[in-house]
């Protein structure tokens, strides 16, 4: 039975009772399992994501197919997750999630995603932005959302040309809302003046940033995030770099274990320092403005340094206000190193070396507290498991085998602490995996 349209609700239950005697049994514990398949396969349910979510109910999981399917809309707490292949030609977004619910998209290729009005927890895992044909904007905007968690992903502009006289866009913006960014990609857009668009002659384009982010609060761990390039231009001035992270508006980030890179200012018709017919600027790695804090343990960050003749820009820069600290111990931080389809997950804590960790699974997501640099509890502790003293070489494996009862596709969450020498206890930041 092959669904790809609205249901009505007089006959709602009638569809429910037939498509869930197509479902597995040992799918219905947690929530049915509905396949999606575009060419409507052996087993499948539904040919497009969009109707499956439309008939899923909460817990329910959505297992997509290999194929090219159109953009949607996830607007409750149930699971998305794709397969090698699957690739969203069209916007994805996910939005009002309910305060207490969770959802999660994985496995996906897309062109843009969109995260807006979630009070409830939303997790992006495995997700990988595909080259855009045109302008569309940043790769992924998360708005107004209190508990956005995303791993194993890789975000960024991969069109060169920026909209006519506009900067580069980023790789992923941040607007009054609370994400954390772990084992993922971020870059911005590499800068290009589009002649044909936008005529002669050529003006400068600024490379687009890895992360923007407004009165927002930022988490980062084990990750890579870079400025795009500024525009070269041989009959005028060329573009600034795009800064690597940039913090704005009372904004509070704890980066961790990362690597920021400014972007390279593009190369201008003469050897000068902005101006007419001067070289963009180069652009640092991590810039705080307008009241904005920074902390940083563990983190390799570099201006970008391209050929242009400003010279190499800052690590760091702040202004208005704003603060860029080194963080005193290391925050810990937390790997999934792997996870297979038998359940066996094996997950690495960094931390000082002789403070004692520990490390736990759970269940449910733990809403952050807004407006603080601090990381405190970000889910329940249903296994935990102690390690001892963190050796010298500050690092750990943990070991742990899934039940059964954890069926494929459903989310899991993992988070450790560790105990200091000196009696500070620390959390590091959370690992949201579904399983294989």
């Amino acid at each position: 039975m092959l669904l790809s349209f609205t249901v009505p609700s007089s006959a709602r239950s009638l569809y429910v009772a037939a498509l869930l005697a197509l479902a597995p049994s040992s799918a219905l514990a947690g929530g049915a399992e509905w396949v999606v398949d575009l060419s409507g396969g052996a087993g499948s349910h539904f040919t497009d994501i969009q109707s499956a979510i439309a008939f899923a109910q909460p817990n329910d999981r959505v297992l997509v197919r290999a194929g090219n399917y159109s953009g949607f809309v996830l607007d409750k707490p149930i699971f998305v997750r794709g397969s090698v292949g699957t690739i969203v030609t069209g916007l994805a977004r996910v939005q009002n999630i309910p305060s207490g619910a969770r959802c999660a998209v994985s496995r996906l290729q897309f062109r843009r995603l969109e995260v807006d009005d979630c009070d409830g927890g939303v997790v992006l895992e495995s997700l990988a932005s595909v080259p855009q044909t045109a302008n569309v904007g940043s790769q992924v905007i998360v708005t107004d959302s209190d508990d956005v968690r995303i791993r194993a992903c890789n975000f960024g502009v991969a069109f060169d040309y920026a909209a006519c006289g506009e900067p580069g866009m980023s790789g992923v913006l941040l607007s009054n809302a609370t994400l954390e960014l772990v084992s993922s990609t971020v870059w911005g857009q590499n800068a290009q003046w589009d002649t044909v668009a936008c005529g002669n002659p050529p003006g400068a384009v600024t490379g687009g940033a890895g992360l923007n982010a407004f009165l927002s609060t930022f988490s980062l761990a084990h990750s890579t995030v870079r400025g795009g390039n500024g525009s070269g231009n041989s009959n005028g001035s060329g573009g600034d770099g795009g800064v690597g992270a940039d913090f704005a508006n009372g904004s509070r980030a704890r980066l961790a274990a990362s690597t920021l890179t400014g972007g390279m200012g593009g190369l201008g018709e003469s050897c000068g320092c902005g101006g007419f017919w001067g070289d963009g600027r180069n652009s640092p790695a991590v810039r705080a403005i307008s009241m904005s804090l920074v902390r940083h343990s563990g983190v390799t960050a570099t201006g970008g340094a391209g050929g242009s003749c400003c010279g190499p820009a800052p690590a760091f820069s702040t202004s208005s206000n704003s603060q860029i600290q080194l963080s005193s111990p290391a925050r810990p931080t937390l790997q999934l190193v792997s996870a297979n389809a038998a359940g066996a997950v094996t997950l690495r804590v960094s931390g000082p070396a002789n403070s004692t960790a520990r490390v736990w699974l759970g269940r449910t997501m733990i809403t952050p507290a807004p407006n603080t640099d601090v990381v405190g509890l970000l889910t329940n502790r249903a296994r935990i498991q102690n390690l001892g003293a963190v050796p010298a070489g500050g690092q750990v494996d943990a070991f742990f085998t899934l039940p059964s009862s954890v069926e494929t596709g459903e989310l899991v969450i993992a988070q450790a602490d560790v105990l200091t020498a000196t009696g500070e206890l620390l959390y590091s930041n959370s690992v949201c995996f579904t399983r294989p």
